[in-house]
């Protein structure tokens, strides 16, 4: 399993590598999890046995729909994002899978690239004309 290790400022990957061990004792002063972490190269500013961040990768979706959170929309019948099709806000049925900093994976009829409204007026229907001002990424 591929083990990504955080600067604990910046939240920058010092260093990746490959999880060997996780310890079945859990510090209960701090929450941590000891695990052992074999890098493929190692910062000059890390030291064997410091505690650092480490994000562990489970798998990887490379077809996966994210939007962010501010972009969802719930009603009685589910979750739905507001998307731009030729111009007119479409309402677009989505299902949560999973959310992460502020970002919601989602399965649904959403094409690559389309836009999703996250700013939405208050009187917006779905038909209504939409001019978009700026792209945000």
């Amino acid at each position: 399993m591929t083990a990504e290790v955080f600067h604990d400022v910046d939240r920058t990957v010092q260093a990746q590598g490959e999880l060997v061990f996780v310890d079945s004792q859990i510090d209960a002063a701090t929450g941590a999890v000891p695990i052992k972490v074999r890098l493929k190269a190692s910062p000059p500013a890390l030291l064997s046995g410091q505690g650092v961040r480490v994000r562990l990768l489970l798998g990887v979706l490379p077809d996966a729909r994210v939007v962010p959170e501010a972009a969802l929309q719930h009603a009685q019948e589910g979750a739905y994002v507001y998307v731009v099709r030729d111009g007119k806000a479409v309402i677009q049925p989505v299902e949560l899978i999973r959310s992460l900093d502020g970002e919601q994976m989602v399965e649904g009829d959403l094409r690559a690239g389309e836009p999703v409204l996250i700013e939405i007026p208050q009187r917006l229907k779905a038909g209504n004309t939409v001019t978009i001002e700026s792209a945000r990424r």
